[in-house]
């Protein structure tokens, strides 16, 4: 059975789309098969994966923007689906989603396209990871609708500590209003220097602010150079260079995870 998964903040710059790469690529050495929604505007996760080589994503033609556009237009063309690996696809995502998500403003049933869209590829696969803008609008709606589980990165700054009330609110209404099933698998703490005093007194606001209800996941993610290295080539951190500490630590981290189920 696919498990279909967000990876969300409303705050950029907070580990989503190393996330979601990352834990994608152990996923998928753990012998599963992985699809990869980007749906954020900027593409990040597109020019990660590397499946651009060297193309200009804006120009690439066939995103999750151009499906969600035949649904939107009552055509409902299924997505063009691009292989990574052996074990792990995806759909990308460029600027047209910005003109996407204008349409989907003004369109009846609109937090249900994405999972319309998965509703006829998911069998093909035994996780689902989607990268989300940061933002709380309508494309982190559909995310969430279509999704079994959150889980939301937080980097160990004044910010992130504080700043994930109205993310939660967003996901108690979804929950609520619209997919009852909804839950949230934990909160990983990335970017961690671990040197530093203030780093760690962050963490432990970040663990103690979720409270009792939402589990902060024990493993966290150090900073390391090497990850943006990675990124630049198109690889997986654990792929670029396995003994790194930060692909040790997505290691340890999607152990844990799996262990929840």
């Amino acid at each position: 059975m696919c498990k279909i998964i967000t990876i969300a903040n409303q705050k950029g710059g907070v580990g989503k789309t190393t996330t979601t790469f990352n834990f994608a690529a152990e996923l998928a050495v753990r012998n599963n098969k992985v699809l990869l929604i980007d749906f954020d505007s900027q593409g990040n996760l597109t020019k990660n994966s590397g499946i651009a080589k060297g193309q200009n994503i804006d120009d690439m033609e066939m995103t999750i923007a151009s499906v969600i556009d035949t649904y939107i237009n009552d055509c409902e063309e299924e997505p063009v689906i691009y292989k990574i690996n052996e074990r792990l696809d995806i759909i990308p995502c460029n600027i047209d989603m910005a003109k996407t998500k204008m349409k989907l403003n003004i369109s009846i049933a609109r937090e249900m396209y994405l999972k319309r869209i998965l509703e006829s590829i998911k069998n093909n696969y035994d996780y689902i990871l989607i990268d989300t803008a940061p933002s709380l609008d309508v494309d982190l709606i559909n995310a969430f609708v279509a999704s079994d589980e959150i889980i939301i990165t937080a980097t160990p700054d004044a910010f992130s500590a504080s700043g994930t009330k109205a993310l939660f609110k967003t996901y108690t209404q979804t929950k609520k209003n619209f997919n009852k099933e909804l839950s949230i698998a934990g909160v990983l703490i990335t970017g961690v220097d671990v040197r530093t005093n203030f780093a760690k007194d962050m963490m432990q606001i970040i663990r103690s602010s979720w409270g009792e209800g939402i589990k902060v996941f024990n493993n966290v993610i150090p900073l390391s150079v090497k990850v943006k290295e990675s990124q630049a080539v198109g690889k997986s951190i654990a792929e670029y260079d396995k003994n790194n500490k930060a692909a040790i630590a997505y290691s340890f981290f999607t152990d844990e995870y799996l262990k929840l189920k």
